[in-house]
């Protein structure tokens, strides 16, 4: 036959859909045989049967339920937790079986449950076989499906084990389901089967369908009304709508506090950025103020020295007068040449002031360098210095020690407390020995003896002297402390029960007159003694005074419990001493860590020292070149007047030269006076400084209101605050860089220069370091605000994204979590109507399902607290279901429960109950009214309810039931069950049909 069924056609159904099962096959599952068992759908289905002791017991019908458990996915397997694990238990095993070892027949290694689905339409078109392979070990639990019949039909049972294999292999294709896909690829969102199993092969965990629903929280009944409802994949939708609503709000609160912070440090970074521009403000305000000072000053310098300059060329104009005498003179002497030494001196100047030039650039550019060094070194000191806080002092090497040695001591501190632990459980172990009656050698004697049914007590334990003779006593028992007493009758059978189970064990047989015919017999054989007693037939002396006391149950157990005290005393102190030391580890490690810092510090400190050295050796080079600098420059200019002016100095050597030359020598030192006076003017010097031209410095002068002297001092002020914004405040000490320092004192000798005849300090000398380190950082800054500015922008473009994408989740999980709760109060309501019918119809006074919606705070789960009530009497209220009630009344509110939400359910059709031990705790009228509305409502749900009954319960279920099956395992001799016989009526004709060859197969005519 051919169908085309896929595993999600059916949606939240799964792969079965609305499907029946209509047949189960088994192999190698506990005693079950593998002849195919039938399954009328829709009805109520009774198991039972006879086992060895001729009564239901043992005949296999819970192994029956629990393989079809299996087969449906049953959620109390937890399949998709442990893989399936327990279900392994359902393999044959002989030892379950009785059967007599001498058989030697193993167990199963692996087993399979085999089940086919149809449904009331075209049978033949849609039927499904499912196959459920059962194993020892991994993986326990695997499926395979196939469509249309799928199943071993061969005629006897060996043909039909080896077929299974084929069977298993050809069926499905690809791998096979795993156990945790199994129940949603087959079966889907909502359970296929409920059951309660009275069964070890599981842990056993509270359910609706047993008697424990009493101990069921109503979060727990709430969710698994939810779950019979088919509404688990709508709470997993909201689920994960909630999960990305929590997901943007996370975020959310993480971009906002990420821009909190990132916005501290950016004021932090920015601040440094704009004392930085103001500085360079001040400086360029300052440099301003400086030009029109230079201005002012050669302005007037100008004109001063045009004016001595008239006077110079009077002067001029009388010695040339005097130089043309002396120059007719010369004509003669035209052989004359200027003197040679005058034209070497003015190339030597030359010279020397070119190479003076050159060297001081160079000097310039090696100071840069080592500025943009320590600029580096700067930048990380301040992660050291926050590394290195709170540092004890010791060096790296010592702080490593103490770490080494600490983490010593914390090994130590924890091996005590293992110790304490040891002492401790040992102390308990004694006392709770001491208390039982236990403890010691005869404990264990005694306890050996308890597995063959005999009784034993040691004597110390049931010995308790008064004060008085308690030391000759216990003398006495010492060698005797291992003593246990038994009857007389069983002293062989125990000597012989602990031969080579307990050397040294030490048996006494007492006889009517127990413990005390052995006490006075050992008495008489002791006669007093200091300190003890002596046994005189043995010349032997024990001496006593034991402390604690050996004697009486109290004191041992006192004495135990001692020991107890003290050692969780001391376990108190080693745990103690543990976080101590762990402490004092964290401290050590941490101290470490900042030598380390501390360390570096130095060693940063060394470098900055060597090359702030070298830039001190480096501005005294730079100030002793710039000192030579004008002195060399006025050299080279006297050495080039010189061989202008002189040209005929030696012509008058005749006595016609002498008035001339006596004429031009005054005129020569009037001259000279001018000189010094244009000299004193340095108007060159203020000419070199201004470097704009004479018409310039008119024009700025003109313009000018303010005396130069006041310019100056206002420059100078701008300096101190250009200082001051960059940090040096005030006389700068050791912390403050040496170039800064150095600007400090410039500015000083600045504002206090008279400037005479020319500044000795310029503006540019003191503003330069601080004009180079904020260039070296200018690129810096610049990126800086950028990168600030950026980054604001960014973080508010994702603050404002996530903040609408949070409002949109939120309006679409109000919206889910409104339609939901809506949803899952009607399907509630529609329970709780049919609870209330299902109960008037039994007789009873009416029930409710009291339910509250607690929607989660955050990522927990949806619970929702169901408290079913019913009422005890007509006239009573609604009772909780945590009063108190009989056993009977919680079980059928139970399946009265269970029947509701199938009654509830809008398409319950191919689902199953399975119920063991039906009707064992109800009375005969309770019992009739379960069965009546287990038939009911499996004819009017279309759903399967499989129930067994215990020979008092068969007879009232063969009234209400529509499919009896019967298990028998006749005798303990039988590896298996007989063929499982069965007696119903299926309307649907073409279902009969479709398994009828398959169930026939192998089995003897009844």
């Amino acid at each position: 036959m051919t169908t085309h069924v896929t595993a999600r056609e059916n949606g939240a159904r799964g792969l079965i859909g609305a499907r029946h099962l209509v047949g189960v096959q088994t192999f190698d599952i506990a005693r079950l045989t593998n002849q195919a068992v039938p399954i009328v759908p829709g009805t109520f289905v009774a198991v039972s049967g006879v086992g060895p002791q001729t009564d239901s017991n043992g005949s296999g019908k819970t192994s029956f339920l629990a393989a079809v458990s299996v087969l449906l996915a049953d959620p109390q397997w937890k399949l998709s937790v442990n893989g399936g694990r327990h279900a392994a238990n359902l393999l044959f095993k002989p030892d379950a079986a009785g059967l007599d070892p001498a058989q030697r027949i193993s167990a199963a290694p692996y087993g399979y449950i085999v089940g086919v689905f149809a449904s009331s339409a075209d049978l033949g078109a849609d039927a499904v076989t499912v196959w459920v392979r059962v194993s020892a070990s991994t993986p326990y639990v695997e499926a395979r499906w196939s469509p249309g019949m799928h199943v071993a039909d061969s005629d006897n049972d060996a043909e039909r084990i080896l077929q299974a294999d084929t069977l298993w292999q050809q069926c499905g294709h690809g791998k096979p389901i795993s156990a945790r896909k199994m129940a949603e690829v087959l079966y889907g969102d909502a359970p296929r089967c409920l059951t309660y199993l009275d069964t070890q092969m599981r842990p056993r965990v509270p359910s609706l369908l047993s008697q424990q629903m009493t101990e069921m929280e109503p979060e727990i009944i709430g969710d698994s009304l939810i779950a019979l409802a088919g509404l688990d994949s709508e709470l997993a939708t909201e689920t994960i709508q909630r999960g990305k609503f929590l997901k943007h709000e996370a975020e959310l609160a993480v971009a906002v506090a990420n821009d909190v912070k990132a916005r501290e440090q950016d004021e932090a970074d920015l601040a440094g950025v704009v004392a930085r521009q103001e500085a360079r403000e001040r400086i360029e305000q300052g440099r301003a103020l400086w030009r029109r000072y230079l201005a002012c000053r050669l302005h007037r310098a100008h004109d001063e020295d045009q004016r001595l300059d008239g006077s110079a060329s009077e002067i001029q104009e009388l010695l040339d007068e005097a130089t043309g005498r002396r120059d007719s003179l010369n004509t003669r002497l035209s052989e004359l040449r200027v003197p040679k030494r005058l034209a070497e001196d003015e190339e030597r100047t030359r010279r020397e002031r070119n190479e003076l030039r050159t060297a001081i650039e160079a000097v310039r550019a090696e100071r840069a360098n080592i500025t943009a060094g320590l600029g580096h070194l700067a930048k990380e000191r301040p992660t050291l210095r926050w590394a290195a806080a709170g540092w004890s002092g010791a060096d790296v090497e010592t702080a490593r020690e103490r770490v080494a040695d600490q983490r010593l001591e914390v090994a130590r501190a924890k091996l005590d407390v293992e110790r304490a632990n040891t002492e401790v459980s040992e102390a308990e172990d004694e006392l709770r020995l001491a208390e039982a009656g236990l403890s010691g050698m005869a404990g264990e004697a005694i306890q050996i003896l308890a597995e063959i049914d005999i009784e034993g007590v040691g004597v110390l334990d049931v010995v308790d002297p008064d004060p008085l003779s308690r030391e000759a006593w216990e003398a006495r028992l010492w060698p005797w402390r291992h003593v246990v007493a038994v009857s007389d009758e069983s002293l062989s059978e125990a000597a012989e029960h602990l031969t080579s189970r307990l050397p040294g064990a030490q048996l006494v047989g007492v006889g009517e007159g127990g413990v005390e015919d052995f006490l006075t017999n050992l008495e008489q054989q002791t006669a007093p003694y200091p300190g003890g007693v002596v046994f005189p037939s043995l010349n032997a002396v024990v001496i006593g005074g034991f402390d604690p006391p050996i004697a009486g149950r109290s004191a041992r157990v006192g004495a135990a419990a001692q020991r107890l005290a003290i050692a969780e005393g001391l376990l108190a102190e080693a745990q103690r001493i543990v976080g101590v030391v762990e402490n004092l580890l964290q401290l050590a490690e941490t101290d470490f860590v900042a030598a380390e810092a501390t360390a570096r510090l130095a060693a940063i400190s060394a470098e900055e020292e060597q090359l702030n050295a070298q830039l001190i050796g480096i501005d005294e080079r730079l100030g002793g070149l710039c000192e030579r600098e004008e002195p060399v420059e006025r050299a080279w200019e006297e050495a080039h007047l010189a061989v202008k002016s002189i040209k005929a100095d030696i012509e008058m050597t005749q006595v016609h030269l002498g008035v001339a030359l006596k004429e031009i020598a005054q005129q020569r030192r009037a001259l000279e006076g001018v000189g010094k006076q244009r000299l004193a003017l340095a108007v060159n010097v203020w000419l070199g400084l201004w470097s704009e031209g004479l018409e310039a410095a008119a024009e700025v002068a003109g313009a000018e209101q303010t005396a130069p002297e006041s310019l100056k001092r206002r420059a100078a002020e701008l300096l101190s605050e250009a200082l001051s914004a960059f940090g040096v405040k005030s006389e700068p000490g050791d912390d403050v860089p040496p170039d800064l320092r150095e600007s400090w004192t410039l500015r000083e000798s600045f504002s206090d220069d008279s400037d005479v005849s020319g500044p000795s300090v310029i503006f540019d000398d003191v503003s330069a370091p601080l004009l180079t380190r904020i260039a070296a950082v200018a690129d810096n800054d610049l990126v800086t605000q950028t990168r600030i500015a950026e980054e604001r922008e960014r973080r508010e473009r994702l603050i404002s994204r996530l903040r609408d994408e949070a409002s949109t989740n939120t309006e679409v999980l109000q919206g889910i979590q409104e339609m939901l709760e809506r949803h899952i109060e009607r399907v509630l309501t529609q329970i709780s109507l049919a609870y209330n019918d299902l109960d008037l119809k039994r007789g009873g006074s009416g029930a409710s399902l009291e339910f509250t919606s607690l929607r989660p705070e955050g990522a927990g789960d949806w619970r929702w607290k169901v408290t079913p009530r019913w009422r005890r009497t007509r006239t009573g209220s609604l009772i909780s279901y945590r009063e108190t009630a009989n056993g009977a009344q919680v079980k059928v509110q139970a399946i009265q429960l269970v029947l509701a939400a199938m009654l509830a359910d809008s398409d319950p059709h191919g689902r199953v109950l399975i119920l063991d031990e039906l009707g064992n705790s109800l009375g005969e009228v309770n019992r009739r009214d379960v069965l009546t509305a287990l038939s009911r409502v499996a004819k009017e749900r279309q759903v399967t309810i499989l129930g067994t009954c215990q020979d008092s319960v068969l007879t009232d279920a063969a009234d209400h039931c529509g499919h009896l099956l019967w298990f028998e395992h006749a005798t303990t001799a039988e590896t298996y069950n007989q063929p499982t016989r069965a007696w119903g009526y299926d309307d649907n004709g073409a279902r009969v049909e479709l398994t009828a060859d398959w169930i026939r197969r192998g089995r003897p005519p009844f």
